[in-house]
């Protein structure tokens, strides 16, 4: 194999999509589950203009002066706004197997029902930089859960269930979202490493995928 399923997803995004487009996608998605466990997907409705700004206003974001970012940082829950999920976490606060994450992140959760400080552990409201960027991550969101409905709907078919079996799991979602900064990892010296691993094992797989022996 030197490159993982490529997946149209686009019939189960299309109300007007024919039964035989949508099954044939449910069975692309069925095999490349099995087979592979990774796949990508295609015609989806998220476009590169709306990827690109949302990747603009998190550079934005993290170009920032640490005093404004820290206007939003996060807190431990029942300290001030904090619950002790959401907000800007600095460079080196998250901890790693005992060594430093060198890198700055914002933490955003779906939204929960309307609760006022002190808040308990994940239950406050989400802290946002100023300017466009709820607005357009929050439409960005809105896509990704579409999206998500959609593939849902192509595994079940694939499963031989009714494409709303997994309806009810997943009509709401409590969705996690983090936007991440990288700055250049200089020196190890302290034991810092660039985020602990989240995608070396897929990367791993992929070499393997591209390079068999």
């Amino acid at each position: 194999m030197k490159s993982l399923p490529i997946i149209d997803i686009s019939p189960f995004l299309d109300s007007q999509a024919s039964e035989d487009a949508r099954l044939k996608t449910a069975r692309d998605l069925d095999s490349a589950c099995r087979n592979v466990g990774f796949f990508y997907i295609s015609h989806h409705n998220i476009t590169v203009p709306e990827l690109n700004e949302i990747l603009s206003l998190a550079h934005a974001f993290f170009a920032l002066p640490s005093a404004e970012k820290n206007t939003i940082k996060m807190l431990p829950p029942g300290v001030g706004d904090g619950d002790g999920s959401r907000g800007y976490q600095s460079i080196g606060e998250n901890v790693t197997e005992g060594k430093r994450d060198w890198h700055e992140g914002l933490d955003l959760y779906r939204p929960v029902l309307s609760t006022k400080p002190p808040y308990s552990l994940v239950m406050g409201v989400n802290k946002w930089p100023p300017g466009e960027f709820r607005r357009v991550y929050e439409m960005y969101i809105e896509k990704l859960l579409v999206l998500g409905r959609a593939v849902m709907h192509a595994i079940a078919l694939g499963l031989g269930e009714k494409e709303d079996y997994f309806d009810e799991w997943i009509s709401e979602p409590f969705w996690v979202m983090r936007a991440i900064g990288y700055p250049p990892l200089e020196t190890q010296e302290d034991g810092g490493i660039s985020c602990g691993e989240h995608t070396g094992t897929l990367s791993r797989s992929l070499e393997v995928l591209r390079d068999p022996d």
